[in-house]
């Protein structure tokens, strides 16, 4: 059921196209409720409107200076006008139902969506005191494999979400800042001769020179391929790695596993890919990272590596949405995006999809009946309370796109 103001607009859009006694029947015949004092004199200023504008390019100038309705996107209500030139009734009652009464629904999920993302956004101090933490381990390490001076920040190399700016709040211990340190080639070679295990010894090099600076509050752990670097209040944990620079951009970092070894390592093309699909899809990449990175703090049953979950975002867009959103919601997208899942993920991930593909296609269906309300409240149990409640529907009457009762006659200015 559509608000009773849109309907009367659209029947007074019939009378713009049907001027004649025909046209002026068909509307009140197809909402004979709204034939009313306050209608005839409608009839009246449209008569009028006529007689001084009687050509579709005036009417349409008119009606955009004659404010009828209030509208977020004034490029919708052009189109309605533009569609209203039509003489085809029906048309225009499809195209005010596809890009008005479902747009107020519309513009009201997405800025939900779009305050979901302000909330889970690093504030401009967390950023700040990452960028302070990681800077200060690799000034650190610097200084022991470079000597003293001025610190040289090409020799750190951020990536991971830190790098991407996907990163969110609210913070948790598992959210490390990845930092790669170049260390020299006279560095490499001393534990590359190692006869057992070199890649363990620089590890262990690594963390003792780090404990020189940092108290025993914080916790400094080696193991793998990485140093870990655990703050007292467990935000911006640093998980550090020593790693050889080559000539084609690609870094040899060490793996202490399995008696050692060193690995081949192209973060940078990782980050080309990231970039070349926001680039082309206008930061829905990103923004889909982040919303689907709230979905995997908020299910802490799911095991979902940020890099797998990474690949399967990009991939995903460049098969449904290359360009973008578009004029599509986020909701939608969103929806999309578990429906891909749900089919093409691994088991254990793709019955969390599961669930969460029908939780969104509740809160699309809610959405759909003008229920914002209950629609935010399943986008809640999925990305948890960051996601804001709605407070009203669409469909409120304090809410709705509305005509003036005394509009302005704009033919006698």
């Amino acid at each position: 059921m559509y608000p009773d103001c849109s309907m009367r607009l659209l029947r007074n859009f019939m009378f713009f196209c049907y001027k004649n006694y025909m046209g002026r029947k068909l509307a009140y015949e197809k909402f004979p409720e709204y034939t009313d004092v306050q209608d005839r004199s409608w009839k009246r200023n449209i008569d009028k409107f006529f007689c001084f504008y009687r050509n579709r390019r005036n009417v349409l100038r008119i009606l955009e200076k004659w404010k009828q309705v209030k509208l977020v996107l004034p490029r919708v209500w052009l189109r309605v006008c533009h569609f209203g030139m039509i003489n085809y009734p029906a048309g225009i009652l499809e195209y005010w139902r596809k890009y008005c009464i479902s747009n107020t629904k519309k513009i009201n999920m997405d800025k939900a969506f779009k305050d979901f993302l302000n909330n889970i956004t690093l504030t401009s101090s967390q950023q700040e005191d990452a960028k302070k933490k990681y800077t200060g381990v690799c000034q650190k390490l610097y200084s022991k494999y470079y000597g003293a001076g001025e610190f040289d920040s090409n020799k750190k190399f951020l990536f991971g979400s830190y790098k991407t700016k996907t990163n969110i709040r609210p913070l948790t211990s598992k959210q490390d800042v990845d930092v790669l340190f170049k260390i020299p080639q006279d560095v490499f070679d001393k534990f590359d001769k190692y006869k057992g295990n070199g890649q363990a010894a620089l590890l262990q090099e690594v963390k003792d020179v780090l404990k020189e600076k940092y108290t025993t509050t914080d916790t400094i752990k080696a193991w793998g391929k990485v140093v870990l670097v655990q703050f007292s209040e467990n935000h911006h944990n640093v998980e550090l790695l020593p790693a050889l620079e080559q000539e084609d951009g690609t870094f040899l970092i060490p793996n202490s596993e399995n008696g050692g070894s060193w690995e081949t390592f192209d973060p940078r093309s990782e980050i080309k890919e990231f970039e070349k699909s926001n680039n082309c899809t206008d930061n829905l990449t990103k923004d889909l990272t982040k919303i689907l990175k709230a979905w995997a703090h908020n299910t802490v049953t799911m095991s979902y590596k940020s890099c797998e979950r990474l690949k399967d975002i990009i991939s995903f867009l460049s098969e449904n949405y290359s360009k973008g959103r578009e004029e599509a919601e986020y909701s939608k997208v969103v929806f999309d995006f578990f429906d891909y899942l749900r089919h093409r993920g691994k088991a254990e991930i793709s019955t969390h999809a599961e669930t969460a593909y029908k939780r969104a296609q509740k809160a699309l269906e809610y959405a759909d009946a003008g229920k914002e309300r209950k629609a935010s409240e399943e986008w809640i149990q999925i990305f948890g309370s960051e996601f804001p409640l709605v407070k009203e529907n669409s469909l409120h009457k304090t809410q709705c796109a509305y005509v003036q009762s005394n509009p302005s006659r704009p033919w006698f200015n």
